[in-house]
């Protein structure tokens, strides 16, 4: 390929590749008011729509005084298919001078131990090379090809699916992509017709993969089934159509979206990145399409998966006004669960077994973390108010204890309690959640229930003024 700042004064002349770039440079300027320097990192498949953005933003990038590099991700998925994807683009790189960044993932591993489908795993890791590529470069932009046919199918796939109103929106021009990075879609107004023509001008070259012919995925049915039998059997401008649609829903979207934000935070509460929860009674003050919205905002924001269909959002909000304990599964290895006054939307756990048998003083790796049991001097011991740390008399404790989780039916007397109570009963008024429940750790000697680890000590084994032996349990966080 001969070097493309010598080509640019001669293709100017061509209507087509004038009309691409006049249009990308527009949009550069006039959407993304763009900066001389600007560091735009562009993803680049090897197919022929990132091809020719490639093609279309070293064009520009020298009038406008951008800095581009690109970044391709190898999914492994097409074996040596994929490894002469990644091949070419960095033929490219070479050839236009431009930094080449790539990596690779293992797409069916990843999605098999998430249980989410190739398409989302793939794109997962894909994405999390390009934050990670940004983050290194300090870039101001990362610059995908999409085209306004992809727009239309993600409209056409969402509404199947029933994804709501965001989802309908298409595929935006811009979005927030990591802190102090934008995601740009340059290619978003010209259809895929179009893309192959400039690219066919310009004698480039890009790799097609077979798998987009394949109707096993549902984004593949939409394109070479669906979308043709709409523009034959019903409206030849369908395309046009569907644009303009997911245009007017987005402006309407962007308006929803800040009512959507400013009603969410007094709703989420306790948030990880396993799980956050829904306060439910605040959550039902306001109409069905809101708290629907909300839901929808929350798990998009804390899980940063794709939308959640309208049925799974239907499934979270039929437990609003069920028992405590009520259940349901949502998709891609998460649930709703019912507790109390809150709805908590997690990824499915496994509760983590625990029963060692040992001696005191001493430690033990319990569930991500260590107890550490020592004697201190009585000078040593510092009454806080840390679950983390806690003060035995040992002699009431004695040598030797059993670690475990708790179970039905265990009891124990709190400390400041006047009697005994069940260990359920205790973790209810504690206000400790249904899902954090059956991790839940006691210490026992031989006879009851010494420590609910974190939550208190029992009575019996307070120190006081008679204490001759001090035991000190400390809670150490494993990194």
């Amino acid at each position: 390929m001969p070097d493309v700042k010598q080509l640019a004064p001669r293709l100017l002349k061509n209507p087509v590749i004038r009309k691409f770039l006049a249009a990308i440079e527009d949009f550069l300027k006039t959407r993304i008011y763009i900066e001389k320097g600007f560091r735009i990192v562009l993803a680049v498949s090897g197919g022929v729509d990132s091809v020719v953005m490639l093609d279309c933003m070293a064009l520009v990038a020298d009038k406008l005084g951008l800095q581009i590099y690109i970044a391709h991700f190898n999914h492994m998925l097409r074996e040596k298919e994929s490894d002469l994807d990644a091949e070419l683009v960095k033929n490219l790189a070479e050839q236009y001078n431009i930094q080449f960044l790539n990596s690779s993932g293992n797409v069916k591993a990843f999605s098999q131990k998430n249980n989410i489908s190739i398409e989302h795993a793939a794109r997962n890791l894909r994405y999390n090379f390009f934050e990670r590529t940004t983050r290194n470069l300090d870039a101001d932009l990362m610059a995908t090809a999409h085209t306004s046919d992809d727009s239309v199918e993600t409209f056409i796939l969402n509404m199947l699916r029933g994804s709501g109103l965001t989802g309908l929106s298409g595929i935006p021009e811009v979005r927030k992509f990591v802190k102090n990075v934008l995601i740009i879609r340059p290619l978003l107004s010209f259809t895929k017709k179009e893309i192959k023509n400039y690219a066919e001008l310009r004698k480039l070259k890009w790799r097609e993969d077979e798998s987009n012919q394949l109707l096993n995925y549902t984004r593949n049915k939409v394109r070479l089934d669906l979308m043709p039998k709409l523009r034959a059997d019903y409206n030849p401008a369908v395309d046009e159509i569907i644009s303009r649609t997911a245009r007017l829903i987005y402006g309407a979207d962007n308006l929803i979206k800040e009512l959507v934000k400013k009603n969410m935070i007094p709703v989420v509460v306790d948030v990880t990145p396993e799980r956050f929860s829904l306060k439910v009674p605040i959550l039902q003050t306001h109409e069905e399409f809101m708290q629907g919205e909300i839901i929808q905002a929350a798990w998009l924001k804390y899980f940063r998966l794709q939308p959640l269909s309208l049925s799974a959002v239907d499934r979270i909000m039929s437990i609003f006004d069920k028992q405590s304990g009520t259940q349901v599964e949502i998709g891609s290895g998460y649930f709703a669960l019912k507790d109390r006054n809150i709805v908590i939307i997690s990824k499915s756990s496994v509760i983590k077994k625990v029963k060692v048998f040992g001696s005191l003083p001493s430690e033990y790796r319990v569930n991500g973390y260590k107890i550490v049991f020592t004697l201190v001097d009585k000078r040593a011991v510092k009454i806080i108010e840390n679950p983390e740390i806690e003060y035995f008399d040992y002699d009431k404790v004695g040598t030797y204890v059993e670690i475990r989780n708790w179970e039905q039916g265990d009891t124990f007397q709190p400390l400041g309690a006047p009697g005994e109570m069940k260990i359920s009963d205790f973790l209810t008024n504690e206000k400790v959640s249904l899902l954090e429940k059956p991790n839940i750790i006691i210490v026992r000697n031989t006879y009851e229930t010494v420590w609910v680890v974190g939550k208190r000590i029992g009575e019996k084994f307070k120190i006081d003024s008679e204490t001759k032996t001090f035991l000190k349990a400390e809670i150490v966080q494993l990194k």
